[in-house]
């Protein structure tokens, strides 16, 4: 099932229980809805007094020849998290 942003939009912003169920677990909602979201992937769903949608992707820093920074290796072994600035 392919995900179509603005169905989910939709039933977010109409049906009380869809909604519910988005802010309750947003990555479970998405990847049910047909999102595919790698593990390593964070999703936050924020209620606001607009009537506008945001998305805000955090890329993390440029790989070179393919390998992470010796930094962000170090967080993964260590169970921390990698913050991008």
């Amino acid at each position: 099932m392919a995900f179509d942003f603005m169905t989910f939009a939709m039933k977010a912003a109409t049906d009380a229980n869809e909604r519910a169920s988005f802010l309750a677990d947003p990555k479970a909602y998405l990847i049910a809805s047909g999102l595919d979201i790698p593990g390593f992937v964070e999703v936050t769903a924020v209620e606001v007094d607009e009537p506008v949608a945001r998305m805000t992707i955090f890329l993390p820093p440029m790989l070179v020849d393919g390998e992470l920074p010796l930094e962000a290796l170090q967080q993964v072994s260590g169970g921390g998290h990698c913050n991008a600035p």
